[in-house]
């Protein structure tokens, strides 16, 4: 509906409204009012006011000599009361004034079709934390400054190129702008910086065991983890120094899982592989009479 008329609708309403009022506030007034005297034929001379209940008791009326009755006139109340029924029926107000009323099914549906994408979305980035090992990293749009690093050399290395923040220019340049929020980077970004076979050599804290086995604490290198949150924060501004600390944690508790997994995995088939063997030769050492019996045909 035109906004225009709306109001002009309303405006209407408010003004019949106003004028009802009025006349039920005169009506009232005159009729509380002991001193005027009715001039209706067949009245009595006053009515009675009532000190104690502050109300007004209209004279009794006598029926007039002619054949019209007062009865056949309707009141002024009754009038209003009539006038106002055959009003409202006209003019929805309640549709006008709040016109977004028949909407609220369809908001609420709207509603519970976002919550429900926004569980899908958190499941959803959550994973990304564990599938980001058989992901493929994105094509670089100019060369990086540094090979994925693959052992204990080229960390420290990069970790003297990184200081003072002088790689991250030439570091966002090569990777580009990359969508999404700093779990999301962070999972297609990582293969840039290091091997994921680098990564199962080390631990986020230096562990306390012998020279020969110890394993390479990453974060004691502080540029290198710097270097990597700068990267997300051009693509996530939100994204603290902490949850890059703890992402790359996971990604160190992830990829072991994943050598773990491998592990059991080729035992297992060569497992299978040896009982197939097994089974094969088994087969082919059959008696004589096996032989006749699996030679009868299927028909018989």
């Amino acid at each position: 509906m035109d906004p225009n008329v709306h109001e002009l609708v309303r405006r209407v309403f408010a003004e019949t409204r106003s004028i009802e009022n009025a006349l039920h506030f005169m009506t009232n007034s005159i009729a509380a009012d002991p001193l005027l005297e009715s001039d209706t034929e067949g009245a009595s001379s006053r009515g009675i006011w009532s000190q104690r209940n502050k109300s007004y008791k209209p004279p009794e009326f006598t029926a007039p000599h002619d054949s019209t009755t007062i009865d056949d006139q309707p009141s002024a109340a009754k009038r209003r009361k009539l006038e106002s029924d055959s009003l409202e029926p006209m003019i929805n107000v309640e549709k006008l004034l709040n016109p977004t009323a028949a909407k609220t099914a369809a908001t609420t549906g709207t509603a519970e079709t976002d919550k429900a994408l926004s569980t899908v979305d958190a499941i959803l980035q959550k994973a990304l934390e564990v599938v980001w090992l058989t992901t493929t990293p994105p094509a670089l749009k100019h060369p990086m400054p540094f090979n994925p690093v693959r052992n204990l050399i080229e960390l420290q290395r990069l970790e003297i190129k990184a200081e003072g923040g002088k790689l991250v220019k030439n570091v966002v340049r090569a990777i580009g702008d990359i969508k999404g929020n700093g779990r999301v980077v962070g999972c297609r970004i990582v293969d840039f910086f290091f091997e994921r076979t680098f990564l199962m050599q080390c631990d986020w804290f230096a562990n306390e065991k012998s020279t020969e086995t110890r394993s390479i604490p990453l974060s004691e290198y502080t540029n290198t983890v710097a270097l990597f949150h700068e990267t997300i924060l051009r693509s996530d501004p939100d994204f603290t120094l902490e949850e890059t600390e703890l992402f790359l944690q996971t990604c160190l508790v992830e990829v072991r899982k994943k050598m773990e997994q491998d592990a059991a995995t080729e035992v297992i088939g060569e497992e299978e592989e040896h009982l197939d063997q097994s089974i094969v030769i088994e087969e082919t050492v059959v008696s004589e009479s096996e032989i006749e019996e699996v030679a009868v045909p299927w028909w018989t």
